[in-house]
């Protein structure tokens, strides 16, 4: 065999060594967040083309909430679209020092008007790092042009605010770091959990041009561990028949504050 050969074969075992990784650890996160062979046409979001995949998902959820309107239908599609590319940015940096250097060139899988499973190039280019760091660091800016990508298109299609969307980011950033540090899925370079939450998704931020969410300041001050980071933008999955807000949803939070507010004034 060539050394032309044998180097292609190692570089082919290693692409399938490092995917069986990520795969391990999606799936310990979400049941079908996973590595797929093959994505029908009519279900593929692909990052290098989104626009038919986009418009595809937008119609589904649609047609799965059509009481909730546009402004829920957008949000949705919007965090169906990031939540997998930033999840398997922030899995493969912390926990295998690798960043996803073809990222850019994802393919999303949509199942009805959820996106679950994805395919990453078999020819897809990864880079391993000395330090957590530099795979921080050489991986954010290509999340960002996925992600703005993303932005455009769904901006196009349904006049998104491009400045709500990456309000949406920013939070999915920190609640995905802060899934990763309670469920002990990566080591932590401080002890407080909510402190080592607060410095990485403020260097996502810095790195990708987003604005830290100013709910996460308090993380910054807790000394014990426990405290929670709190969304700053709200999903809109009050809007659907049936479905109520999420436990840090800040729609219903301020719901409870006008509550509180109006039962203090009721017993003075």
């Amino acid at each position: 065999m060539s050394a032309t050969m044998l180097s292609d074969t190692a570089c082919n075992k290693n692409v399938q060594e490092i995917m069986q990784a990520l795969t391990n650890l999606t799936s310990t996160m979400v049941s079908g967040f996973t590595q797929v062979e093959q994505i029908e046409e009519s279900a593929c979001i692909d990052a290098e083309r989104p626009q038919q995949g986009i418009a595809q998902l937008v119609y589904a959820i649609e047609q799965g909430a059509p009481e909730a309107g546009m402004p829920f239908w957008r949000l949705r599609t919007w965090g169906m679209l990031i939540w997998q590319p930033v999840s398997l940015t922030l899995l493969s940096a912390y926990h295998l020092n690798i960043s996803l250097d073809s990222l850019d060139r994802i393919a999303l899988q949509q199942q009805h008007n959820y996106a679950i499973g994805f395919q990453l190039p078999k020819d897809g280019a990864f880079s391993h790092h000395t330090s957590t760091d530099k795979a921080i660091q050489t991986v954010a800016p290509i999340l960002k042009q996925l992600c703005e990508r993303y932005a455009k298109v769904l901006n196009e299609q349904t006049q998104a605010r491009l400045p709500l969307l990456m309000a949406v980011l920013a939070d999915t950033l920190f609640v995905t770091l802060e899934r990763l540090a309670y469920q002990e899925i990566v080591t932590l370079s401080v002890p407080n959990k909510a402190e080592w939450v607060y410095q990485q998704g403020q260097k996502w931020c810095q790195l990708m041009g987003l604005n830290v969410p100013k709910t996460a300041e308090r993380l910054r001050s807790v000394t014990i561990n426990g405290e929670r980071f709190q969304r700053k933008t709200c999903c809109l999955i009050y809007r659907c028949h049936g479905k109520s807000e999420c436990s840090n949803c800040p729609h219903l939070l301020a719901k409870q504050k006008r509550s509180n507010l109006a039962g203090a004034c009721d017993s003075q």
